[in-house]
């Protein structure tokens, strides 16, 4: 039936508000978009260890590198230090539902030198605040029951479990997950 109703529904093109593409400073980092000149840098963010519990398949990597370099990629942000201005991670969301035009599911990942640092809590609660002052009513995170960092990250931020479920990866594998949702904002 949602599939039918998929169908049937004019797909809309999720265009992001302008604050949203505007860079979020905070504290000690800089969210901003991907530019062409970050392929390199988020490859090389993208460890084995992101590679496995994200469960993505070979190409996944690539294809994000090729979206980001031709500027084809408005679903993710990279997480600066502000001092020294180096990468450390990376946000990203997606619209997953075009009937759900008020909300988004995010993901992220902090480089392995960075982490247990507080960044990426800092990032997630600056991101989800911008999404909120554009109407972005629901925000979402799904992670594996076996990733307590992200456990920890969500509830920090203030997000609320909202059930768990069997959830299959984009290489098949079929993992335990944990489901989340933000606050209204």
């Amino acid at each position: 039936m949602l599939a039918l109703r998929r169908m049937l529904t004019p797909r809309r093109k999720r265009v992001m508000p302008p604050s949203i593409t505007d860079e979020i400073v905070t504290e000690r980092l800089l969210i901003r978009p991907t530019r062409p000149g970050d392929s390199a840098d988020v490859l090389t963010s993208i460890d084995d260890e992101i590679e496995t519990i994200n469960g993505w398949r070979p190409q996944s990597k690539l294809d994000l590198g090729r979206a980001i370099a031709a500027d084809r990629d408005p679903w993710h942000w990279v997480i600066r230090l502000r001092e020294p201005d180096v990468l450390i991670g990376v946000l990203g969301a997606q619209f997953v539902d075009p009937l759900m035009i008020d909300g988004c599911e995010i993901g992220f990942w902090v480089l392995g030198q960075h982490r247990r640092n507080g960044y990426m809590t800092e990032a997630v609660a600056a991101f989800v605040e911008r999404l909120g002052v554009n109407d972005i009513t629901t925000v979402r995170a799904s992670t594996a029951v076996s990733n307590v960092a992200v456990h920890r990250i969500m509830h920090s931020v203030g997000f609320v479990e909202t059930g768990r479920r069997q959830r299959t990866l984009q290489n098949g594998t079929v993992i335990d997950a944990i489901d989340y949702k933000a606050p209204a904002r």
